[in-house]
């Protein structure tokens, strides 16, 4: 294995732990932490009576259930897609997943889909805010990436 395929595996491995650790805790401790909300008593004697009365949401699910919803799928997907790129770099065979295209694709939708849950989960944005958020963390990457594929002509590991 030349030293170029090395290096890209190890760069490419990186960012997929990272990207993994950082799905994985904010899966467990959710943007805005947790709040406890009062239910309706029921009269059930099956039920803990230190359950009773009270219950633990996401501070996210009470602002916005619809953005809750966007940054859990969001976050499970970019930590399924960091596991799966994960398990491929494990594979001995890296330059023929380079030359498939295969890698490119789950590092850009593991990028957009970690995006889109901090998007999501940035609840104190308003609807302005979050446009202009939006449009700097989605935009300005994709546009970096076209450009220099343009500039350059390719993507450094179709060189591998």
């Amino acid at each position: 294995m030349t030293e170029s395929i090395r290096e890209l595996r190890g760069w490419l491995m990186v960012l997929a732990t990272v990207i993994a650790s950082i799905t994985y805790a904010s899966g467990l401790s959710p943007p805005g932490g947790f709040e406890r909300v009062k239910t309706p008593m029921l009269d059930d004697p099956k039920r803990p009576p230190a359950a009773s009365g009270t219950q633990m949401l996401p501070s996210l699910y009470l602002a916005s259930p619809a953005r809750c919803r966007v940054f859990c799928y969001a976050n499970t997907a970019a930590l399924a897609l960091s596991l799966s790129l994960i398990l491929l770099l494990g594979s001995q065979d890296l330059r023929r997943l380079a030359r498939v295209k295969a890698l490119e694709i789950l590092v850009a939708l593991d990028v957009v889909a970690l995006l889109v849950a901090y998007l999501a989960g940035a609840g104190s944005f308003g609807d302005l805010q979050l446009v202009v958020c939006a449009g700097v963390v989605l935009v300005v990457p994709l546009a970096l990436v076209a450009m220099s594929s343009r500039l350059c002509g390719n993507y450094f590991w179709d060189e591998l």
